[in-house]
């Protein structure tokens, strides 16, 4: 018997948290780029846990979302390797970005650039 087109509940869930978790990986990437350019502020394991995280999100999404069946999903023991990996950048992640300010002693505040950092950390935590 062939499989159904249409996804099982628990098929639409995972897909609809996948695509929240896109959009926050999205937002923070966007969030990132934009204190890195206008403020020099480089946080690299954020950039990393993004980009990892979009990877993982992208590949079971496309999994997920093919209704013919051509893309095949990846193993799920993959998917929590990334998940994984995604968590452990995130944590210390967090940590950078609240520390980000503390460097900054002989400017006089506040920064210009608080805010953005404030929803760095709130997407990180999101994507956490």
């Amino acid at each position: 018997m062939a499989r159904p087109r249409i996804p099982r509940r628990s098929g639409i869930t995972l897909a609809a948290l996948r695509i929240l978790a896109m959009g926050a990986s999205v937002a923070l990437l966007a969030n990132l780029i934009y204190g890195s350019v206008n403020w020099g502020q480089t946080f690299g394991l954020s950039f990393t846990m993004v980009a990892i995280a979009l990877l993982v999100d992208g590949t079971e999404l496309a999994g997920l979302l093919d209704s013919s069946r051509a893309i095949p999903r990846v193993h799920p023991a993959c998917v929590n390797v990334g998940d994984i990996v995604v968590f452990f950048t995130a944590f210390p992640s967090v940590f950078l970005v609240l520390l980000g300010d503390s460097f900054e002693s002989s400017r006089p505040g506040p920064y210009p650039w608080e805010l953005t950092n404030f929803l760095s950390l709130i997407l990180t935590t999101v994507i956490w």
